[in-house]
C-alpha cells in the first residue's frame, strides 16, 4: 500500500519523528548499518514498527542496500535524500486525511483471524476462514510479491492455487516457492511434490510467465552422503509485506479439505518479522532444478 507508513503511524507528528530520525542516522555519513537505524528510531518510532518501517523505506528507495547482510541489522544502506522529502511529504498529507477522516484509530484485534481446514462432516464455523479460501485471498492480495512456503504439494493444492498464482504474475508479481526434498536423492519419496510443482513451472513457461516464478528447496543434507539431516515444516503465505498465513497446512488435497489444520491470518506490521525469517530461509536455499 503506498501509504502504508501513514496508516501505521497514525498521525502527521509520528511521520515527522519517523523521518526525522532516519535522516539523522546519516548525519555527517554515507552509510549506516540496518542495527543502527533500528537503534535511531527508538523513541520516535514504536518498537514493534522499527522493522516494517524500514522495509517500506527500502521498499520506496529511500533507504539503498549499499550490501546486502543475511539479515537486516547488518546490512549496510544509504539514503536517497530526495526521495525521503517527498516520500515523508507524501506520508504526511496521508496522515492529516487519515485524521480528518477519523481513520488513524487502531482497533483491537483487527490484525488476526483466524483460519482452518475442517473435517467434512462438521458445518462452517462463524469467525473461521476455509484454509483454501485464506490462502486464495492473500495471494490475490499480493501487489510486489509472494512468498509461498509448504513441505509438501500434489496436483489438488497445485490446481487449488495455480490460476490464483497465474493472475498475479500476469500483474507482474514475482512469487517464490520454498518447499523441501526435491533433488533427485528425493525423486520416489517425494514424488508428489516434484511432479506438481514441475507441472507448475510448465504452466508458468506456456503462458510465457516462468521469469516471474522460481522455486526453492529448503533441506539440510549430510555433505558426504546427501541423506537429510534437517528440512522445512513451516507453512506460510506472505502477500508483500503487510498480509500472511501462518499455519499447520501444506498445499495438498488432505490440508486444504480432510484434516483438522489450524492457522491465523495476520496483517500489519506484525508480518515483518515473519517476512524477514522467510526472507533468510530463501538464502540458504537451492533451486528446483524442474
Amino acid at each position: 500500500m503506498k501509504f502504508e507508513l501513514a496508516k501505521y503511524l497514525l498521525n502527521p507528528k509520528g511521520v515527522d519523528a519517523a523521518g526525522i530520525s532516519i535522516s539523522g542516522a546519516f548525519e555527517g555519513r554515507t552509510f549506516v548499518r540496518g542495527y543502527d537505524l533500528l537503534k535511531a528510531m527508538n523513541g520516535a518510532v514504536p518498537g514493534k514498527l522499527h522493522r516494517a518501517t524500514i522495509s517500506i523505506l527500502k521498499d520506496a528507495g529511500v533507504l539503498v542496500v549499499a550490501k546486502a547482510s543475511a539479515d537486516l541489522d547488518g546490512s549496510l544502506f544509504r539514503l536517497d535524500t530526495s526521495k525521503h522529502e517527498e516520500f515523508f511529504a507524501q506520508q504526511r498529507l496521508a496522515a492529516l486525511v487519515l485524521a480528518d477522516l477519523g481513520l488513524n484509530r487502531q482497533e483491537e484485534g483487527t490484525n488476526t483471524r483466524i483460519v482452518a481446514t475442517l473435517p467434512e462432516d462438521w458445518e462452517r464455523m462463524d469467525n473461521i476462514d476455509p484454509t483454501d479460501e485464506a490462502i486464495r485471498r492473500i495471494i490475490v492480495h499480493a501487489e510486489k510479491e509472494l512468498w509461498v512456503v509448504s513441505p509438501y504439494f500434489d496436483d489438488f493444492g497445485k490446481a487449488a492455487i495455480e490460476q490464483s498464482l497465474v493472475g498475479r504474475a500476469k500483474n507482474k508479481v514475482r512469487i517464490r516457492v520454498i518447499s523441501r526434498q526435491l533433488s533427485r536423492l528425493d525423486a520416489e519419496r517425494n514424488r508428489g511434490s516434484i511432479l506438481a510443482l514441475r507441472r507448475l513451472v510448465n504452466e508458468f513457461e506456456r503462458k510465457k510467465l516462468a521469469n516471474f516464478v522460481e522455486i526453492r528447496e529448503f533441506t539440510s543434507r549430510d555433505s558426504r552422503t546427501g541423506e537429510m539431516q534437517a528440512g522445512l515444516h513451516s507453512k506460510i503465505v506472505i502477500a508483500d509485506r503487510d498480509l500472511c498465513y501462518v499455519g499447520s497446512a501444506n498445499i495438498t488435497e488432505w490440508c486444504l479439505i480432510r484434516n483438522f489444520e489450524l492457522g491465523v491470518e495476520l496483517s500489519g506490521p506484525i508480518v515483518a518479522p515473519v517476512r524477514s525469517l522467510v526472507e533468510r530461509m530463501w538464502k540458504e536455499s537451492t533451486p528446483f532444478r524442474s
